[in-house]
């Protein structure tokens, strides 16, 4: 595996570690569960919309909340973003993209977990930025959710 990513064995091994101990740090502190993603989406579609929208918008008001507020102290449209990126990155949550576009900032999350898991990020992520009083536009297709949020003059 050192070969394939041409770097040391040291500092795979120093990776692979510090990998392990921060990911079961973060684990802990949210009580984070890890599901094999074939049983998670079939939990999701015998899940009604309606109930992954509320679970959307309370895990994106309360566990945004407390991870951005531990993390920054404040709750900003970067601290957002940061705390949004991290969740995906080290739950799988989705894969985080940011585009700066003239006007309003960009942000696509895609996921393999099918249509119900979009209507789940969609409702997560307009709580989250309720927090903030930012204003955004949301379109959710069957494997990801594009945010686009308007600068503010």
């Amino acid at each position: 595996e050192a070969e394939k990513q041409d770097t040391s064995l040291n500092t795979l091994v120093n990776q692979v570690f510090d990998t392990h101990v921060n990911d079961r740090i973060f684990s802990e502190k949210l009580d984070f569960l890890r599901v094999n993603k074939l049983t998670f989406r079939r939990i999701l579609e015998g899940t009604s919309d309606q109930a992954l929208m509320e679970a959307g918008q309370s895990s994106g008001t309360e566990t945004v909340r407390t991870v951005t507020l531990g993390r920054s102290g404040a709750i900003t449209l970067e601290s957002l973003l940061e705390t949004i990126s991290e969740l995906s990155e080290f739950s799988d949550f989705a894969r985080y993209s940011e585009i700066q576009s003239p006007g309003k900032r960009v942000i696509v999350l895609t996921h393999e977990l099918g249509p119900k898991w979009s209507v789940f990020i969609r409702s997560f992520v307009g709580a989250a930025f309720k927090l903030i009083g930012s204003e955004l536009k949301t379109t959710a297709g069957d494997r990801s959710v594009v945010v686009e949020i308007q600068s503010r003059p």
